[in-house]
């Protein structure tokens, strides 16, 4: 385990339509300059701190960027405030160079995979699916977040709708192309105590991902807790947990039923972290339209959701337990029986190394770490490191990196949320660790 390194000084760089308010960070030092981008006038402060470790607390309508250890380049934390235009529009100010890198580099994942016209096959993908009147009835807001983001890094928002579709677009492309979507993602959840629960996941991705990971922190906003959120890109969420401790975490399920009307998984992820409870988080997950198979793993300081979701409805995977493990195969036994595909090998060989090492007694926090980072079996392994221009070229399979892997710890005795966080494979890059004042 390793703590957020600090070898030379870090720095905050935040932007407000007002004044830089002295309670962004309790650091002190901060410096203040007038910048424009745009027609708008915006104000900066730079502010610097030492130390083994951070917290970010929630100022007056900024949007800040941390750069941890930016000499490594190791993680990089946006801070967002305001209404989902205000944050859309200001991200993709800020993030406009590193958005448009993500998309060119997804671009060029798709020609890696043999599609020769990547950008009019994002056109006829959007075309031929349906996606876009279930996200306006269920997730308006965060459509008004990207349209502002769109504007703000001056990018098609057809593009970016795309780019947010990144399982429903797997299943187009094996319809349509044929292509095979491989496994991906190990999670569990752990009850350490009666307060307190462990909670995370490997996430694993294509490897055009790695270097665009980040964290973005959203203030509360209209009743919405505040959330924190892991992610790549302009991708409107990965994995998270809101200031209400109550985090969410995915597996994807090829083997259940899908459908182009279906809520795509990013958005279920974002509107589940604006629960205030885990009974409200799960009641949303159960209400909407599905667009593929997919296990949502949530949980808070004491109970655990293990929510496993198709085409075809929600059903619970181990109610009431305090330990689930999940990979990509259903656990559920009314989706084993919907399932129309076997289960992979390489889905059930990470489940039982996650239950070798975590299936007994409460682990600790070394522990976790070192399940996410194995490769017990090192033809199947929990971790996995980046392949070859060579493997890449071999290979349909898109999902043969992990992106990156989360640790929460999620505990109503303290006043912050603690996780630990690789930008990629933890064998290769260790972890980092965070602190959090998700307030309100």
């Amino acid at each position: 385990m390793s703590a957020v390194g600090w070898s030379r000084p870090a720095i905050f760089h935040a932007v407000a339509r007002s004044r830089c308010e002295a309670n962004l960070l309790p650091l002190g030092g901060c410096e203040h300059t007038a910048e424009a981008a745009g027609s708008t006038e915006l104000v900066a402060c730079v502010c610097r701190r030492s130390g083994a470790g951070w917290t970010a607390n929630r100022g007056d309508r900024l949007l800040c960027m941390q750069v941890v250890n930016e000499a490594d380049m190791t993680l990089d934390v946006i801070n967002l405030s305001g209404s989902p235009s205000e944050r859309g529009r200001a991200f993709g100010n800020l993030r406009r160079a590193q958005i448009r890198s993500w998309l060119d580099d997804w671009l060029e994942s798709l020609a890696l995979a043999g599609i020769s016209d990547a950008r009019a096959y994002v056109r006829h993908f959007i075309r031929d699916t349906e996606f876009m009147p279930t996200i306006e009835a269920y997730a308006s807001d965060l459509l008004d977040e990207l349209r502002a983001m769109a504007v703000g890094a001056d990018i098609p928002f057809e593009l970016l709708l795309a780019a947010q579709l990144m399982d429903e677009e797997w299943v187009y492309r094996k319809a349509t192309r044929g292509s095979s979507l491989g496994d991906k993602c190990s999670s569990f959840a752990i009850r350490a105590a009666s307060s307190k629960m462990w909670i995370g996941q490997n996430m694993d991705l294509d490897a055009f991902t790695d270097g665009h990971q980040l964290i973005v922190m959203t203030a509360a906003d209209g009743g919405n807790p505040a959330t924190f959120v892991f992610t790549v890109g302009g991708l409107v969420a990965l994995l998270g947990v809101n200031a209400r401790r109550i985090a969410v975490c995915v597996n994807y399920l090829p083997q259940l039923p899908t459908s182009t009307r279906g809520l795509p998984v990013a958005f279920v992820i974002r509107k589940a972290l604006q629960s205030n409870t885990l009974d409200e988080a799960a009641s949303f997950v159960k209400s909407v339209p599905h667009a593929v198979g997919q296990h949502y793993l949530m949980a808070d300081t004491s109970d655990i959701r293990s929510l496993e979701a198709s085409a075809t409805g929600v059903h619970q995977f181990s109610a009431g337990s305090d330990h689930v493990l999940h990979t990509n195969h259903p656990l559920a036994p009314a989706n084993i029986a919907l399932a129309d595909a076997p289960n992979g090998a390489n889905s059930q060989a990470r489940l039982s190394a996650l239950t070798n090492r975590l299936g007994g007694s409460i682990p600790s926090l070394t522990e976790l770490q070192a399940a996410l980072s194995s490769s017990d079996d090192p033809l199947n392994p929990v971790c996995r490191t980046p392949p070859s221009d060579a493997e890449r070229k071999r290979s349909t399979n898109v999902n043969g990196f992990t992106t990156g892997s989360v640790i929460m710890s999620l505990d109503r005795e303290t006043p912050e949320i603690a996780a630990w966080v690789s930008k990629g494979p933890p064998s290769l890059r260790g972890y980092e660790e965070v602190h959090w004042h998700g307030t309100n």
